[in-house]
């Protein structure tokens, strides 16, 4: 099973803070965020399993994944 915890503007978007997701199989990032319902282009950081992941890695079924938005303003 994938946790899948989502943040800020994100949670608008999937309309939950937190999934879990069943795998058999490995699958990509881009067929999570499918599942979980959100747009790929609001996506501007992955955290898997505690450290920093990039936005095209594999998820595998006992992953933990943290997802943030991309943050405008300076």
């Amino acid at each position: 099973m994938v946790i899948v915890k989502l943040n800020l503007t994100l949670i608008n978007q999937s309309g939950e803070e937190e999934l879990k997701i069943e795998l058999k199989d490995s699958v990509t990032f881009n067929h999570i965020i499918e599942i979980v319902g959100i747009e790929k282009e609001s996506v501007g950081m992955v955290i898997k399993n505690g450290r920093w992941a990039p936005l095209d890695c594999t998820v595998e079924p006992n992953d933990k994944l943290e997802i943030f938005p991309n943050l405008d303003g300076g």
